[in-house]
């Protein structure tokens, strides 16, 4: 435990650094003058204790989504 607490190791340091690659990402690319404040990695960092982690992910995808101007297809006939 005390070496845990000096170097964090384990599944959420590795998906920290992956969340702050993907904030730095959306940061570089994302609209300032409609989405002004910057992105942290805690948004994107995916919560593994939740039972609607799925929906949870999906709104990341929609925030994501739309932070880019996409659109969003859910059936395959709406194109």
């Amino acid at each position: 435990m005390m070496y845990y607490q000096m170097e964090p190791f384990g599944t959420d340091v590795d998906m920290y650094g992956h969340a702050m690659t993907v904030s730095t990402l959306l940061n570089i690319y994302r609209d300032q003058d409609k989405h002004p404040e910057p992105i942290e990695p805690r948004e994107v960092m995916p919560k593994w204790d939740k039972t609607d982690i799925i929906e949870e992910q999906l709104a990341q995808i929609r925030q994501i989504n739309a932070l880019f101007g996409g659109k969003e297809i859910v059936n395959v006939n709406d194109s």
